[in-house]
């Protein structure tokens, strides 16, 4: 399980925490409001094609891609760090700005 701006985990690792691929896909199917006002305008899919829900599960490989926080908070945060800078700030603060930093 990886934490970045969404979950990433794994089929197995999904099943050890008891959890089915349907169940979740049936509760990240959501109707699309897009869908919804074309229909209440009287526009109908002969104009544009829309679907009729939005699904927020995905499938990446071998991994499934869920919103951050479906699972509730997370316990570990195996997260992307990005890569070590090292930067010198070169700003003179003014008098009144110091008291702060």
């Amino acid at each position: 399980m990886e934490y970045a701006s969404n979950l990433r985990i794994s089929e197995s690792e999904l099943l050890k925490r008891g959890e089915n691929i349907e169940d979740i896909k049936a509760s990240l199917t959501l109707p699309n409001p897009e869908y919804a006002n074309m229909m209440r305008f009287g526009k109908g899919r002969f104009y544009k094609k829309v679907d009729p829900c939005i699904c927020y599960l995905k499938k990446e490989g071998s991994d499934y891609i869920l919103p951050r926080y479906y699972f509730g908070e997370p316990t570990s945060l195996r997260t992307h760090d990005g890569r070590p800078t090292k930067y010198i700030c070169n700003i003179k603060l003014r008098d009144y700005q110091e008291e702060f930093f």
